[in-house]
């Protein structure tokens, strides 16, 4: 809605919180037919939509996945019309019964906003999911726009950075919300004294539970660890994505990336 629009499309069939959800933040949700080759991005141009809502690697009820010719197809509209791609990848491309299908976000991260979970590999109970958009979609005041995207205010945080983004979390959190703090990046090369959080004082009025998190606290378990994970890569249960730039020569490349969210997974340098 920041954009002015009013309408977002959606696949049909399709997945209905997709509709409820739109229609809730009082969008129209207009309908695009999908086939066993998957969308069909020539009714979307039709359609006049500027933001689809999408699920590629495994369609939704049908189980399709969108073929080659589909996903360019899908990416060039969105390139030629200014358009969103809203890639709802519940499985975070760790298909149980596949090979996993790679996100369209890899592809034109200017242009996907990538919506994944890992519900199904870490149990159903967990719901944890995970939102990477487009670096255009930037805000300078992440506190409003918290509460923007979270009216309802937030029950759970996992915080790894720190600053503004805890400051924010404190502003939109709920009574009794848990707090788990694993990393403060945004504090690891600050010269002097760090700005915030600046409304700590939540945590009293809230009554919020912080916890940190230490991974020498768990080294007593790294012998079941390597045990268990070793068999899961070796069985194929287990996989991952990694950035890899070529020569040591690129090593400074690889490492600005790190600062515009350019790497998927780890970011490495192959040296031969």
């Amino acid at each position: 809605r920041d954009r002015g629009l009013d309408r977002v499309a959606v696949e049909q069939p399709g997945w209905l919180p997709h509709r409820l959800i739109a229609e809730r933040s009082a969008l129209e949700p207009v309908p695009i037919p999908v086939d066993e080759h998957g969308l069909d991005v020539e009714a979307l141009a039709r359609s006049g939509c500027e933001v689809i809502v999408t699920t590629p690697a495994h369609h939704y009820p049908t189980g399709v996945v969108f073929a080659s010719d589909r996903r360019a197809a899908l990416l060039e509209w969105a390139e030629d019309n200014d358009g969103l791609i809203v890639e709802d990848d519940y499985d975070s491309e760790l298909r149980y019964d596949r090979m996993p299908v790679g996100a369209l976000q890899g592809l034109a991260p200017e242009r996907v906003c990538y919506i994944a979970s890992a519900s199904k590999r870490l149990a159903p109970a967990l719901r944890l999911g995970w939102m990477r958009s487009p670096s255009t979609s930037a805000t300078s005041n992440l506190t409003d726009a918290l509460l923007r995207a979270a009216p309802n205010g937030i029950d759970v945080y996992f915080d790894n950075v720190g600053g503004n983004h805890l400051e924010a979390a404190l502003a939109a959190a709920n009574r009794f919300a848990r707090f788990v703090l694993c990393g403060m990046i945004s504090q690891y090369n600050t010269v002097g004294l760090p700005e915030g959080p600046r409304n700590i004082m939540f945590v009293i009025g809230k009554c919020i539970r912080l916890e940190g998190l230490d991974v020498a606290n768990y080294f007593n378990l790294l012998p079941e660890f390597h045990r268990d994970l070793s068999g899961w890569i070796r069985d194929g249960k287990l996989v991952w994505k990694e950035s890899i730039e070529q020569g040591i020569e690129n090593a400074p490349t690889a490492f600005l990336k790190l600062f515009k969210g350019e790497n998927f997974g780890k970011m490495l340098v192959k040296l031969r």
